[in-house]
């Protein structure tokens, strides 16, 4: 992604403190998989590749969630992980998915993310899989 001198925190939490969470900073009352919370804002952007550090934000992910999306979908749960923290990155940099084109470029930099942590992908490999059930373009329909 190109943001080596970047940080970020990764907050593991349950379903209680997910749903907390959510409440407080979405007004939704219920757990969900994954929050994130943006530190940067556009006027630091400029700092990367200059040596200064730049905190992206927090993420946190409810790992009982977590769990029972690889239950769900008999993925190996580090592969359910490692989408799930994708996915609240790309949320910390600026990508969203309020829009079926917004989610399908959203979906697209998931996979590449994913490759790049090291999960192949073909037609049969469970990446595949994994990236078509958390497709947060499937959301919309096309008309």
């Amino acid at each position: 992604m190109g943001f080596s001198d970047a940080e970020l925190s990764i907050l593991l939490i349950d379903n209680v403190g997910m749903q907390e969470l959510n409440k407080i900073y979405r007004g939704v009352d219920a757990p969900t998989d994954v929050l994130s919370f943006p530190m940067m804002s556009n006027n630091e952007e400029y700092l990367f590749g200059r040596g200064q550090t730049v905190m992206l934000g927090d993420v946190a992910i409810s790992v009982e969630m977590v769990m029972k999306h690889a239950g769900d979908t008999e993925l190996p749960v580090e592969q359910v992980l490692d989408i799930i923290l994708c996915h609240g990155i790309l949320h910390l940099v600026g990508y969203d998915h309020d829009t079926f084109e917004k989610a399908k470029i959203m979906d697209a930099k998931t996979m590449e993310l994913m490759k790049e942590l090291g999960w192949s992908v073909n037609a049969a490999d469970s990446l595949d899989k994994l990236c078509r059930w958390y497709q947060t373009s499937r959301w919309f329909t096309e008309d």
